[in-house]
């Protein structure tokens, strides 16, 4: 998992408004975490966190998906400077299976992240 500060929204940055990234394979980590209060221990909630770590044909981090059980998904958000942008995506965690079919069934998948707007999608084409 990569953390990063995000860039805000609505400030322009010049000539690429939009970066794409082609996905040749993914690492996937899902978590279960729980919230415990002390004196006495007593567990008060638990979160499911999953990232989807994406890396390009030569294996290099170029993104991540991340999918969250919060009513409230994180902003996306990207680090680094062009080319070497690395993307994060978020979605609540009832898309994780529409998305990993995704990433399972279909060719020529890519990530992108419109810089301007921090609107993010995957797409897949055949």
């Amino acid at each position: 998992m990569v953390k990063q500060d995000n860039k805000t929204a609505g400030q322009p940055l010049g000539p690429l408004p939009v970066i794409e990234k082609e996905v040749d394979s993914y690492f996937i980590f899902y978590a279960s975490y729980y919230t415990v209060i002390s004196n006495p221990p007593k567990v008060e909630g638990s979160t499911s966190k999953v990232d989807i770590a994406l890396y390009d044909k030569n294996e290099n981090f170029i993104g991540q998906i991340g999918f969250y059980d919060s009513e409230v998904v994180p902003t996306n958000g990207y680090s680094g400077s062009n080319p070497n942008y690395i993307v994060t995506i978020n979605f609540h965690i009832s898309k994780f299976n529409d998305i990993i079919n995704i990433l399972r069934n279909e060719k020529l998948i890519h990530i992108h992240l419109d810089l301007n707007t921090l609107d993010g999608s995957i797409t897949a084409r055949k």
